[in-house]
């Protein structure tokens, strides 16, 4: 498919997901999806020092997992950590957690505007929790120099600043740079798309 047509085909599978995603974020319009599209190329220049062949840094995962959970409590993002124990996750972070992340977490707001449905998915939820999960320990800073987040399910989070606001993906930043020993936590106002969204629309990534 020539790379015209195939954005032509994002943005109208973008439009469908917009309709989806109405009522997501806590206070604001949802974001003009396809305003982002051309925007998925991180643009993301190389390290001098990468490519070296050098593993990256273990992290004690159990002392990753705790210093994360404390983190959830002490920002209040208790809505979050009912997620983790409701799919299972809560147990497999010491696993997940054993190279560095970083998290884009929804406030409690965000996350009580899921359906009852979804909520109720335990699979679609593990979903969304990866989706908000990403490789690499990154500031807010960090993610503004390379322009996006990877998700562990997959996506590119692009990271953009649009009327002195800063966002990620879909979502809204709120308060960012939480440290814990495994990485960093961002506070998103919305819940980010997730991959079976996307792949139920049949989006290809340009």
């Amino acid at each position: 498919m020539r790379r015209g047509a195939r954005k032509a085909s994002v943005r109208t599978d973008m439009d469908k997901i917009e309709q989806m995603l109405t009522g997501f974020e806590e206070d604001m319009p949802a974001i003009q999806l396809h305003e982002l599209v051309d925007q998925l190329d991180c643009g993301e220049e190389e390290d001098p020092l990468s490519g070296l062949g050098q593993p990256p840094p273990a992290v004690d995962g159990v002392l990753a997992a705790e210093s994360f959970w404390e983190v959830l409590q002490k920002a209040e993002l208790t809505a979050l950590r009912d997620l983790l124990v409701f799919t299972g996750l809560r147990e497999e972070l010491p696993q997940l957690l054993r190279e560095k992340v970083t998290v884009l977490a929804p406030t409690n707001k965000a996350l009580a505007q899921l359906s009852e449905a979804t909520r109720k998915d335990t699979r679609l939820l593990r979903q969304i929790v990866f989706a908000h999960i990403c490789s690499g320990r990154s500031s807010l800073e960090e993610m503004q120099r390379k322009n996006c987040a990877v998700a562990m399910a997959g996506q590119t989070h692009a990271v953009y600043t649009e009327g002195g606001q800063h966002n990620v993906g879909t979502a809204r930043l709120g308060r960012t740079d939480f440290e814990f020993s495994g990485g960093v936590v961002h506070e998103v106002h919305s819940v980010l798309l997730v991959v079976q969204l996307l792949a139920d629309c049949h989006v290809e990534q340009v």
